[in-house]
Order: structure tokens, then C-alpha cells, then sequence
């Protein structure tokens, strides 16, 4: 329960000192919340849970600030059993019940944001709220992860589509392949650094699964995975993962049938995936591996137990930041952005009992194994080797030393797991064969719906120009309906496809309630049979796109031209293929004629260039864009300060010297400004040590519009503590040459001094 200390600051507005603190003694809330509240509410078709109420005053500076936005508060129910006027709606916590009847009401929304209250976003509030907030986030970030996958089953089902040519064999052909030999499981946290040394001696002794992600460090460190995992069906993987084509011909590939298509084409030795060979229900579709969890470390936790191994051992798996804010292990792309590109105010606790930073990504894959230790069958065990990665229960914690070693040499299973997963004549053959006959009658009868849809649609269009014909077309509309809604597997298909949007609820309307009103039913029925149409339209072209890969695997058996096949190796970003052709037919690139030789060196230098240029790389865009969008340093210290984070402040320091040091044959502005900000940081940092003297020298030395600004209202701060009404309109005098909001504030010192003086 909070204990809540009220306070009512010079402007008449009352706070919770526990949840704003200081903050809002000097300025009043509308500059309070103009200076510190930043989220943009403008997004479109966007739904906005805003977490704390700022003391009950937020809700009526969004009003004029946001007026058309769509919003639910979610406020601790204390703060709100105190608060004079409650916004509505508001939440005592995450309510997914009533968010999920929301989005019914609502199928507009597209996107749900999160967002916290100034006090939380600048921690100047209790442990107690701040703790509120994170259970909150941890909540919301669970059901929006699920939420996000269910919307966005057209694109899992279309990477699905596309690598269903090359999903010969299902991971459940090797269940159990590995009976009695322990296996190391490798993340790619930071606590990975300090154990690869360990690793790359006892590498034979030990099955090895490693995450796709980061080949370029086990490749740099000539350590030899014997499976390679991979699951992301994201574009911006591939960056990540590239490198570990260089494993090809060693080790086992591992991934789920909607994995990323090149990531899985490149690939020119043994693989096997997992989930169902098609996501619809399929009479004869055997059990396979159906792996739970947001991240591949979820994964190969499961396939390890699977393909037999009773005891897995965590490497580099954190689920966290470490004590000194790394996010990855050292030579990824992810750690050379740090923190700031994954900014988050989560924390979970470590096996040595600290506290640790995490994100909703990395929070939700914790939490999803701890589900999994739960039901996990004897004698399966689970053990870390990290005492900074987050603890969870069940999984023990040790040395790497204390790490089992296999007896037996590993190389006799790895060779009879590759022999299982031979990709001969016959096997290919079997399976080109299977999935034609799951993928043409679905596309058959997707034609006939598109056919029935677009013929309704004709009639309905008929009746809005003849509304006469109303009586004797409805029934042929319904007829139609009528055998659109036989073709059970497919609509079951489109209902999969469509699951969360608003096309689901469309094309489920039932015409037929509004039979009363002829404009409203015909309305209806347009836009259902429109829905019909568009769907089956984009699924007939990818369920085409699919059964053309099949064909072109089946020249690439028969020996097709080389011309025809390179064509669509370029256009599908899959040159990659024409090793597994030359594979195939026991050939060299020596062994073909001229033209073909030149063809085929084009291709090998392609697929060089893009399994190994850093140019244009998704993934640092995307980080980059991150990066830019995350705090910068001295929002980062005005937080650090809120928060009364003198260690992290203390390491900001660390970093602007460094930084200001490297820049010393760069540009002057640029050292300036990293200057300024270190001087701020600074002041924080005295401040917060009780050092006020040396705090108001730092801040007098600031010269930069943003930088004096900050510095300025520290300066208010400490006078009006101290009571020095003279130093307080100085200060506010300047602050209010930097912005007309401070006007009214220096206004009301200049008359409150005036009467003071009069008295």
C-alpha cells in the first residue's frame, strides 16, 4: 500500500510528493508537463494506455494537448482512491479482458502504445509505484508480444508458403537422436564473453547448439557448433545470422517452417524443421516439435530435451543487461549500440541476487522457459552459468566447470543425425509430391470462393442501381453465400490468416440480421464479398508463389537449364542454390561449359557479397533508427538524476570524458557540446553527493540553450530550497528569455518578491 504525503506547490496545484517529488514546486503543470512529457499521442488508428495519472494532473493537460486521441489510464488504485476527479476509463492495473473487448468495439486500431506518466518515465516516484509500473509493463508486454503474432498470421503464414519446397524433413524424425548426451545451449548475451574460452577446449566433449546469430564470434574463436538455430521470420536476422552459411557443410540446421526463407536457402547441408508441415489440420500430418517462446534460446532449449539430451547447460544465456549495461555479446551488431537501442525500464532478478535491465522481449522469453521448467519431464534438467543472468526456478545455477562432459565421442551421432536428414532423389521426390497435394485443392477451392464472391458482389451492385430486383436477387446472393460457406477448410484457412483484423470479423458477418434494413444488408453483403475477394486474390498469388518453387526445385533435381534456374535464384535472393546444384549432380564449376561458367561465377560472387558486405545492413538501420530515437545523453542524465542514480550518472561521466577525449581532432562543436553535457552531469552528480556548492559552479558554467535550461532550474531549485528569493529571480529572469513558459512564472516571483519587500 503507498503511503501518499500530499503537497500543494505556490501555483495552488496539488501533488503526491511520493510520486512527483520536487519536480513541480517551481514551474506549474502546464510547463511542468510542456518540458518533461514527450510521447507524440498523434499516431493514427492507435490506441494509448498511459500508466499514472502524474497525481491526477495529466489527464487535463492531455485533454488540450491530445483532445482526439484514443486513451485508457492505468493508475495505481491508492493514488486513484485519492484523487478528486478519476479519467475515464481507468485501470487499477493491465486489464487484458477488457483491452481485447475494446479492440471489438474498435477494429480500427491497428497499434497499441504503452506509455508512462512523467513520474514513472523520470523515476522520481516511490520504489513502491515504480515497481506498480513494471508489473504493468511486464503484463502489457506478455499480451501485446501474443496479440502482435496473431495479427500478423498472414506473414507467418506467406514465410510459411515460401519455404514449404524446402521443409523436406520434420525435426520429430530425430527425437531422441542425442539419448544421454549433454548439451550446451549458446545465447547471445553478454555474459557469453567469459565462457567461449572454456568452450573452445572442451568443444569435443559437449553436443553444441548455437543460435544463428552469432556464427561471426563462434567462427572468430574456431569453435564448431554441431546445430545451428534459427526462427526469426524478420528481414533484419539475416544481418545477424549470415555467417553461419560457413557451418554449411559441418553442422545440423534447425528451424521453424516460417524461419527467414534466404537464411534457409543458403543452407547446402543437413536441416530439419520444426511445427506442422502445413498450419492448417491435416489427417495424416505427424506429431512434429511445436516450440514455445519469443527467442531462439527458447527454442533450443526444447529441441535439445527433444533430440534426447537429459542435461542442457546455459551459455550466454541472460535474458538480461549486465551490471555495466551490455545488451549482447561483444561482436555483435546489437552490442555496438548498446543499451540506449533497447531502452527499457524493466529488471529482473539475477542468480547473485541483484537487480538487472532488461526488455519486454527478453522479459517475456524468461518468463515463457519458466513456464516450460514447470511441465519439463525427469530426467530432463536445465542449468545456467551465469550468476548475472536472471534467475528462474528450476534452473540451478553453476560453474562451467562443474559442466557434465560427454564420455562417448559426439561425431558417431552427428554423422547418423545427417544420414536421417539425406536429401536424395527419392526423398525430394515424396516430398515435392506432398506438398502439391496439400497446396492444390486449398488453391482450387480459393478460386471458387474468389468466383462466388465476385459473382455475388456483380448481383448486389445490380440491386444498388435496380433497387426492383431486391426480392429476386437476394436469393441468389445467399446461394452464393451458401457455397462460399461450404468450403470448411478454406474459410478455416482465411479465419487463421485474417485472426485479430478487422477482415475476420467481416467476412463472419451474417448479412441476414439486417434483413429488416435492405440498404444496411446489401451494405454488409459488398463489403463481405469485397473482403472475400481481396483475400482470396492475395492468397491465390502467394499458394502460386509456393507451388513455383516446387517446380523450380524439381528442375534444380532434374538438371534444368542453368539460365531459367538463375533467373529465379536472383529474383528470390537465393544464388546461394546454384551450390546445391552443382552438389546435387556431382558437378564443378570447371565441369561447365563457358557460358555456363560465367553465368555461375556471377552467382557465386552475389551470393559472396551478400553473405558477407556490412553495406546497407537491415539491422544496423534498424538499430540505428533505435539509437536515434532513444535518449540522448542528456536526456539520459536529467533521468539518471531523477532517478537519484548516482552509479549510473558516475559511468555517463566515465563515458563523456572518453568520449570528449576521442572527439579531440574532430569538429569543435561537436567537442562543445559533449563538454556541456558532461558539466551537467556534473552538477547532477554533486547534487546528488550533497556537494551544493560545487553543483551551482558546474551549472553557472552551462552555455548552451539546452544545457543553461536544465542547469537553470536546478539552480531555482536549490535557492528556493535555500530560501534565496534574489538568486531564484535571477535565474528565472534568464530562464525566461530562453522560453515565453517561463514568463508566467518569473511574473509571479517578480510580485510575490514585491510584496515580500513591501512587508
Amino acid at each position: 500500500m503507498l503511503s501518499l504525503q500530499t503537497v500543494t506547490n505556490k501555483f495552488h496545484e496539488t501533488y503526491f510528493k511520493n510520486i512527483n517529488g520536487d519536480a513541480c514546486q517551481a514551474v506549474d503543470s502546464v510547463t511542468y508537463f510542456e518540458s518533461h512529457f514527450y510521447p507524440d499521442l498523434s499516431e493514427p488508428n492507435t490506441l494509448y494506455l498511459i500508466a499514472g495519472t502524474d497525481s491526477g494532473r495529466l489527464p487535463d493537460y492531455i485533454k488540450q494537448y491530445a483532445p482526439k486521441s484514443q486513451i485508457i489510464w492505468i493508475e495505481h488504485p491508492d493514488v486513484s482512491d485519492q484523487l478528486s476527479e478519476v479519467p475515464s476509463p481507468c485501470w487499477p492495473n493491465f486489464d487484458a479482458k477488457a483491452l481485447e473487448h475494446t479492440l471489438v468495439e474498435s477494429p480500427n486500431i491497428q497499434d497499441i502504445i504503452l506509455v508512462p506518466c512523467v513520474a514513472i518515465a523520470e523515476k522520481t516516484a516511490e520504489a513502491a509505484y515504480l515497481s506498480f509500473y513494471s508489473h504493468v509493463q511486464t503484463e502489457f508486454s506478455r499480451w501485446f508480444n501474443a496479440w502482435k503474432r496473431q495479427r500478423n498470421q498472414s506473414f507467418f503464414f506467406h514465410r510459411f508458403l515460401t519455404n514449404m519446397a524446402d521443409c523436406v524433413h520434420p525435426v520429430h524424425v530425430l527425437f531422441n537422436h542425442l539419448k544421454g548426451q549433454n548439451a550446451v545451449v549458446l545465447g547471445g548475451g553478454p555474459s557469453l564473453d567469459a565462457v567461449l574460452p572454456w568452450l573452445k577446449a572442451h568443444q569435443k566433449n559437449v553436443i553444441i547448439f548455437a543460435a544463428g546469430r552469432i556464427s561471426r564470434r563462434l567462427l572468430s574463436e574456431n569453435i564448431q557448433p554441431d546445430f545451428i538455430t534459427t526462427i526469426d521470420p524478420n528481414e533484419v536476422i539475416y544481418d545477424n545470422s549470415k555467417e553461419m552459411v560457413h557451418f554449411s557443410n559441418s553442422a545440423i540446421l534447425l528451424h521453424t517452417n516460417y524461419s527467414y526463407p534466404p537464411l534457409i536457402t543458403d543452407w547446402q547441408g543437413a536441416k530439419a524443421y520444426t511445427e506442422k508441415f502445413v498450419p492448417w489440420e491435416e489427417p495424416n500430418d505427424e506429431t512434429n516439435l511445436m516450440v514455445e517462446g519469443p527467442t531462439v534460446t527458447n527454442s533450443m532449449i526444447q529441441l535439445a530435451h527433444a533430440l534426447g539430451c537429459p542435461n542442457v547447460y546455459l551459455l550466454g544465456v541472460d535474458f538480461c543487461y549486465s551490471a555495466d549495461g551490455k545488451t549482447h555479446e561483444s561482436q555483435s551488431i546489437d552490442s555496438q549500440f548498446g543499451q540506449i537501442a533497447h531502452d527499457s525500464s524493466l529488471t529482473l532478478e539475477t542468480y547473485s541476487g541483484q537487480r538487472a535491465l532488461t526488455n519486454p522481449i527478453f522479459a517475456e522469453a524468461h518468463h515463457q522457459l519458466g513456464l516450460y521448467m514447470n511441465k519439463l519431464p525427469e530426467p530432463c534438467k536445465v542449468f545456467n552459468t551465469s550468476y548475472s543472468a536472471a534467475k528462474i526456478d528450476g534452473i540451478a545455477c553453476l560453474s562451467v566447470e562443474q559442466i557434465q562432459l560427454n564420455v562417448k565421442p559426439k561425431q558417431p551421432y552427428i554423422e547418423r543425425i545427417k544420414m536421417r536428414l539425406l536429401e536424395n532423389d527419392h526423398a525430394l521426390k515424396t516430398h515435392f509430391q506432398s506438398v502439391r497435394q496439400a497446396l492444390t485443392p486449398v488453391r482450387k477451392s480459393l478460386v471458387e470462393i474468389q468466383k462466388n464472391a465476385q459473382a455475388a458482389l456483380k448481383s448486389a451492385s445490380q440491386i444498388e442501381k435496380q433497387p426492383g430486383l431486391l426480392d429476386k436477387t437476394l436469393p441468389k446472393i445467399d446461394k452464393l453465400r451458401l457455397k462460399i460457406y461450404r468450403e470448411d477448410l478454406t474459410l478455416a484457412i482465411l479465419d487463421y490468416v485474417t485472426a485479430g483484423t478487422k477482415a475476420q470479423k467481416e467476412i463472419f458477418l451474417e448479412p441476414a440480421d439486417f434483413q429488416n434494413d435492405s440498404a444496411k444488408m446489401l451494405e454488409v453483403l459488398a463489403c463481405q464479398m469485397t473482403t472475400f475477394i481481396d483475400l482470396t486474390r492475395r492468397l491465390i498469388g502467394q499458394f502460386d508463389e509456393a507451388l513455383k518453387q516446387v517446380q523450380v526445385r524439381q528442375k534444380e533435381l532434374k538438371g534444368g537449364s542453368l539460365k531459367a534456374l538463375a533467373d529465379h535464384w536472383i529474383q528470390h535472393t537465393e544464388e546461394g542454390r546454384f551450390l546445391n546444384w552443382l552438389s546435387t549432380h556431382q558437378l564443378t564449376i570447371d565441369d561447365l561449359n563457358t557460358q555456363e561458367q560465367v553465368l555461375g561465377q556471377q552467382l557465386l560472387d552475389r551470393f559472396e557479397r551478400r553473405t558477407q558486405s556490412e553495406d546497407a545492413s537491415k539491422l544496423r538501420q534498424k538499430l540505428t533508427k533505435l539509437q536515434e530515437t532513444a535518449p540522448d545523453n542528456v536526456t539520459l542524465a536529467a533521468n539518471l538524476f531523477d532517478a537519484q542514480d548516482t552509479e549510473g550518472l558516475n559511468k555517463l561521466i566515465e563515458r563523456l570524458q572518453k568520449q570528449t577525449r576521442d572527439m579531440a581532432q574532430g569538429s569543435g562543436e561537436a567537442i562543445s557540446d559533449n563538454q556541456e553535457t558532461l558539466c551537467l552531469a556534473q552538477g547532477y552528480l554533486s547534487e546528488l553527493n550533497g556537494e551544493i556548492e560545487a553543483a551551482c559552479t558546474y551549472y553557472t558554467q552551462l552555455t548552451h540553450n539546452r544545457h543553461l535550461e536544465l542547469g537553470l532550474l536546478q539552480i531555482v531549485s536549490i535557492a528556493y530550497q535555500q530560501e534565496d528569493g534574489t538568486t531564484v529571480l535571477n535565474a528565472l529572469e534568464v530562464l525566461s528569455h530562453l522560453k515565453d513558459a517561463y514568463l508566467p512564472v518569473y511574473n509571479q516571483a517578480l510580485e510575490t518578491q514585491g510584496k515580500m519587500e513591501q512587508v
